[in-house]
């Protein structure tokens, strides 16, 4: 679909880490039909955060992460500069996540720019990262310094969840009528749904510590092998234990679209007992296959699963929960289908990119109108 001049021309900027690369697919994918403006995506590249990220993980707090981490936010300003000087002119760029923006780039240049989040570093640090692994809140104090000015010089902000909405709003002071809430896009395509005699218990995550999926390893092992199969999609390495595991597929990496359109239609409860997460975009595609999830209830998990309506949540630390949640999802037949339905209804009201993504092109429309 063309686009006329008078329509604006908006930059998309974003990290290709975890879960923004898929949105940074969407977005480049439903543009062209769903944007009422121009639309050029760049993509800041892995570089910019993950080494610094890991290595401020887990090392202690130096003066080298330190330079380290300012030499990071330097560079993203460097290539953004690069990028619009390249690309000629905008009238609004769009960053996600967040602190992929440089509002001080964007004042010089006249411009103004909204960002996606899907949690704020403050945020995260208190409520997500356990007290002995808190990067947030020791060892990225130079994120949680920037995080301020982003989020108040942006035109408007778009949050996974309220959950992430709610702490822009009370921990910076941005006006509610600035903040809304949008979750991730899953890709546009094949509309695959759960086929009748669905029966696997799916887990999907490629850090697979981080995301329980050692856990529900053993879990499976000791108490629902025989109820069900296990599979895993994991870049991870398999663990030894999955070597001799009973009842246990391990698929590796698998490509998105095989991910929805062979393994989810086969699977009668996704799981993902994760201890690190904010809104997993593995939970809304398993929404839109009407498949009934159980998870742990944090970050904005339990507005993704509504608990014993389209899936079941526990406490992270509550394994007796979770084994009994996973246990009652396999094994009630009846439980299983309305929640399988009930997944499905809230992924076509809440989560449907066709919904999600118009209600995002529509705010930019207005600030970007070069009239």
């Amino acid at each position: 679909m063309s686009k006329s001049r008078a329509e604006g021309r908006v930059l998309f900027y974003g990290t290709e880490n975890l879960g923004w690369k898929t949105m940074s697919a969407a977005l480049r994918a439903a543009t062209p039909e769903l944007a009422p403006f121009d639309a050029v995506h760049v993509d800041s590249g892995k570089r910019s955060a993950a080494p610094i990220q890991r290595s401020i993980r887990t090392a202690p707090l130096t003066r080298d992460v330190v330079l380290r981490a300012d030499r990071s936010f330097r560079r993203r300003r460097i290539m953004l500069e690069e990028k619009l000087d390249g690309l000629g002119h905008f009238d609004h760029v769009h960053c996600f996540g967040h602190l992929t923006a440089v509002p001080e780039l964007f004042a010089e240049r006249d411009l103004t720019y909204s960002v996606t989040t899907d949690a704020t570093w403050a945020q995260a640090s208190r409520e997500i990262y356990r007290k002995h692994n808190r990067p947030a809140a020791e060892r990225l104090l130079r994120r949680r310094e920037a995080e301020p000015d982003v989020f108040r010089e942006a035109t408007f902000v778009s949050c996974t969840s309220q959950w992430a909405a709610d702490s822009v709003t009370r921990e910076f002071g941005v006006a509610p009528e600035q903040v809304f809430v949008d979750p991730f896009p899953v890709l546009p395509g094949h509309d695959y749904q759960r086929r009748d005699d669905a029966s696997w218990i799916t887990f999907v995550g490629n850090e697979f510590a981080r995301k329980g999926g050692d856990r529900l390893l053993a879990w499976h092992q000791d108490h629902l092998a025989d109820l069900a199969e296990l599979h895993i999609v994991s870049a991870a390495e398999p663990p030894a234990a999955a070597r001799s595991a009973r009842n246990v597929v391990w698929h590796g990496q698998v490509p998105n679209e095989s991910v929805r359109r062979d393994i989810l239609p086969r699977t009668r409860v996704v799981a993902l007992p994760t201890f690190i997460d904010l809104s997993p975009l593995a939970l809304i595609e398993a929404a839109a296959a009407g498949v009934p999830i159980v998870a742990t209830r944090i970050g904005g998990i339990p507005e993704l699963v509504i608990h014993e309506e389209t899936g079941l949540l526990a406490d992270r630390d509550d394994e007796h929960a979770l084994i009994e949640s996973l246990r009652r999802a396999i094994s009630d037949d009846e439980l299983n289908q309305r929640f399988g339905a009930a997944a499905r209804q809230h992924y076509l009201d809440h989560l449907d990119a066709n919904v999600t993504l118009r209600r995002l092109f529509g705010r930019i429309a207005a600030v970007a109108d070069p009239s």
